[in-house]
């Protein structure tokens, strides 16, 4: 038995937390609203890639995981069509934090699935060193895309 891999998983569930802390902050009246909503469509244009490109192609060669890795990536792509819909709008227009919410339940409902069901059953399927190798190299994309990571 190959011991339990979460290097990647404790990464992105540490990613989760900031964008469920941003979008909370996005209820507050006296928060910069502009600023949190790019901190936001940057984390998940971050995270998302990241996912996509380092940790679903490999799960998606798992049986185990290959349900829930091809819904994972669905719900990324309706995630990014209202993501671009939110950046095309007027923040003024009454529409916009309605997509607004609909954007966060469906990342909170995708945070849930991911965390709930795919990354358990991928730990059964990833080994440790697999694990960290994706983890080092989420890392690297995400200094690639973000500037110097702090820790």
């Amino acid at each position: 038995m190959t011991p339990q891999s979460t290097q990647i998983f404790k990464m992105l569930e540490h990613d989760h937390q900031i964008v469920k802390s941003l979008f909370k902050s996005m209820k507050s009246k006296k928060s910069d609203h502009d600023n949190i909503f790019e901190q936001i469509s940057k984390e998940l244009t971050v995270h998302f890639s990241g996912e996509e490109e380092l940790l679903y192609p490999v799960l998606e060669e798992k049986g185990p995981t290959h349900e829930k890795t091809l819904e994972s990536w669905e719900e990324h792509n309706y995630a990014k069509e209202v993501l671009k819909d939110l950046k095309g709008m007027n923040k003024q227009d009454e529409h916009w934090q309605a997509k607004l919410t609909v954007l966060q339940e469906m990342v909170e409902h995708h945070i849930q699935e991911e965390e709930g069901i795919l990354f358990k059953q991928a730990q059964k399927v990833i080994d440790k060193a697999q694990s960290d190798e994706i983890g080092r190299r989420y890392h690297e994309k995400k200094e690639q895309m973000n500037g110097p990571m702090k820790s």
